[in-house]
């Protein structure tokens, strides 16, 4: 199994808003595209946090598809 990893010469977004983290795919595609205006498959790395910031999800294009991480943070940012 072949793990992504992320290179200096990856670009990362901070969304600036909190965000819901029952959101998935799609839904966070949907935030990059009418809040970001980003293009999700361009290969940038997406960070969205939760209301409280104890909830990490970040969201990157890889050839072929998304990665989707996913983090509880013990304690928030």
């Amino acid at each position: 199994m072949k793990y992504c990893t992320f290179r200096y010469s990856h670009r990362f977004y901070l969304y600036d808003g909190h965000c819901d983290m029952r959101k998935s795919f799609d839904g966070l595609c949907g935030l990059v595209i009418s809040r970001m205006q980003r293009q999700p498959t361009s290969g940038e790395v997406l960070v969205y946090l939760n209301r409280s910031r104890t909830h990490i999800k970040v969201l990157h294009w890889v050839r072929g598809g998304f990665v989707l991480y996913y983090k509880r943070l013990v304690t928030s940012i």
